[in-house]
């Protein structure tokens, strides 16, 4: 019998793909995404762009927009990833629709849909979809299904193609890759994401498709007598058989009552109270206070609710909140775990459809970050605008001496895989092994110069390491660092020189930082309407707090324009 379902819903679903794929696909500089040796699998993805095919993310879920969870159930995910995937679901459907019927076919292939949907709203913060969830449920059923009949009647599996069982079995690897990247992309690529669900959503999917077929198969035999029925003891008894999909059901919303008591509670409270925290409201700041105190392993809110009151000058409650951040907070968690963090909650700026506030105000920005070098930084700048000159002396040099122990700690790290390894050995080292240990001494330098620059340190040493550093790595990021200490020793035009060489070099789109030391370089050159057009700009990026105040010093409707937007 012809997979009338599958097929219909294949044709679909890979039209939507393939348009996906044109509108929305992006490409991205991977080496510069913070990904490491991690090549990219597949395309990624805009989110803007893929907004109104109707995707259940989870902040528009959230704003309102309760629909996208069904329509979710029928998306497909990345159009390379669903062309591979119709070749199992084919082969499977066939079977399936012919051994139980469409209808019931189409009901495995809804519940392994709403499972990952399920799963996966919950418990992931990347873009998902419903449709790889029916090809896991129509493979677990049609193999639950094959080793009945080969119990029963001796019926052999080989109907099933070898390829299609092998791309069963990568789909789940292969979006493991793609939810590992989610996380480490975010924050570099901004809106950039994978589209393609979880891996653990997927496997619970499978099985969703394996204990719904047990029940649901016994009306459905066109063959083998009642005596070779009965033989199969337990299989046969319908009330065990039910049992078993229930059982499974009730785990399947077990594990996401869990998780939302353990993560998605969190972050939906936490992207609710977001306006009222920036407008200041007292009742909003004390439910995050309130939050902080009751998820002490998630420092998170404590570090969103200590950036507010940084922003707000306010010395005394930031005191407070740094006594309570252990120095190390990062260092004492599981640290798997950060990067899920930052993929959960970076997309705290987005309010609705194509509504974005600011990236500084995403979970992602490095405000938010809570390692030891972020931790002394904020203190150190805390100590610089308060007025407090001993604190400032003393955190820049621990700032810098957690440098100098962090890079040294790298390079160690690649001699000793050269000492390991004997074919390294005899190369001694390999100009990769070189690049590599020169690019971590620059980027040492530039740290340093960056520090004594910000901190109120020593300028004229400032100024070699940067120019030394710059001579090893034609780098924005040290660009950036060489212009604004030019700036900051007056020296304005080759200042402004060197930052736009930093905004225009090829790599990452620009941070508002590059933009702000800019903004203030023209300022300072006289040029005051390209300064406000790059503050403006700065405003819409990730922004240090401290940055954020000296520019609301300097253009004040500049700030209070990009509030009302």
């Amino acid at each position: 019998m012809e997979p009338y379902v599958a097929i219909r819903l294949m044709i679909l679903q890979l039209a939507a793909a393939v348009a996906i794929g044109f509108v929305a696909s992006r490409e991205i500089d991977m080496s510069n995404a913070g990904l490491g040796e991690f090549s990219d699998p597949g395309a990624m993805f805009d989110l803007n762009a893929i907004t109104p095919f109707g995707y259940p993310i989870r902040e528009l879920v959230w704003s309102g927009e309760w629909w996208r969870i069904l329509t979710g159930l029928f998306l497909p995910p990345q159009w390379m990833l669903w062309g591979i995937a119709c070749v199992g679901l084919f082969p499977f459907a066939r079977y399936l629709e012919s051994r139980i019927g469409r209808i019931r076919s189409s009901l495995v292939y809804l519940l392994g849909a709403v499972t990952v949907i399920y799963l996966d709203l919950l418990g992931f913060p990347g873009v998902t979809s419903g449709a790889l969830g029916m090809v896991m449920a129509a493979g677990g059923a049609t193999w639950v299904l094959l080793r009945i009949d080969g119990l029963r009647i001796f019926m052999s599996g080989t109907d099933i193609p070898g390829a299609s069982w092998f791309v069963l079995f990568t789909i789940v690897p292969f979006a493991w890759i793609h939810s590992f990247q989610h996380n480490l992309l975010q924050g570099t690529a901004a809106t950039m994401t994978p589209l393609v669900p979880s891996w653990i959503s997927l496997l619970a999917a499978a099985f969703t498709g394996m204990v719904t077929v047990l029940p649901l198969r016994d009306g459905a035999i066109e063959s083998g007598s009642p005596d070779e029925a009965t033989s199969q003891g337990g299989l046969r008894r319908p009330q065990i058989l039910w049992a078993v999909a229930g059982f499974w059901g009730v785990t399947v919303a077990s594990y996401g009552f869990m998780t939302w008591f353990a993560d998605y509670r969190l972050d939906y409270r936490i992207w609710k109270l977001e306006p009222g925290i920036q407008q200041g409201d007292s009742g909003s700041l004390a439910e995050m206070r309130l939050l902080s105190d009751r998820n002490p392993r998630q420092p998170f809110p404590k570090k969103r609710l200590l950036i507010h009151h940084l922003r707000n000058e306010d010395w005394e409650s930031s005191k407070l909140l740094f006594s309570e951040i252990p120095a190390d907070s990062t260092n004492s968690q599981d640290l798997g775990t950060i990067p899920q963090r930052g993929g959960r909650y970076s997309l705290l700026n987005l309010r609705g459809p194509g509504r974005w506030q600011s990236w500084r105000f995403s979970g992602d920005s490095a405000n938010y970050d809570t390692d030891k070098i972020r931790l002394l930084l904020d203190r150190a700048h805390m100590a610089r605008l308060s007025g407090d000159d001993d604190g400032l002396s003393s955190f820049r040099d621990e700032i810098l001496s957690e440098y100098s122990l962090m890079f040294e700690e790298l390079i160690a790290g690649i001699h000793k895989k050269v000492e390991e390894n004997e074919a390294l050995r005899e190369r001694n080292p390999t100009s990769e092994e070189q690049y590599r240990i020169a690019r971590l001494r620059a980027q040492q330098l530039n740290s340093e110069a960056y520090t004594l620059a910000e901190l109120e340190g020593d300028l004229g040493e400032a100024l070699v390491k940067a120019q030394e550093a710059v001579r090893v790595i034609n780098d924005p990021q040290i660009l950036d660092t060489l212009g604004w200490i030019e700036v900051l020793n007056g020296d304005y035009e080759k200042g402004i020189k060197s930052l736009e060489d930093a905004l225009f070099a090829p790599g990452l789109k620009p941070s508002g930082t590059i933009y702000y030391h800019l903004g203030v370089a023209y300022e300072e050159a006289r040029k005051l309407d390209r300064a406000k057009e790059l503050y403006a700009k700065a405003l819409q990026s990730d922004l240090e707090w401290w940055e954020e105040l000296d520019l609301k010093k300097r253009c004040l409707p500049c700030f209070q324009e990009s509030i009302s937007n």
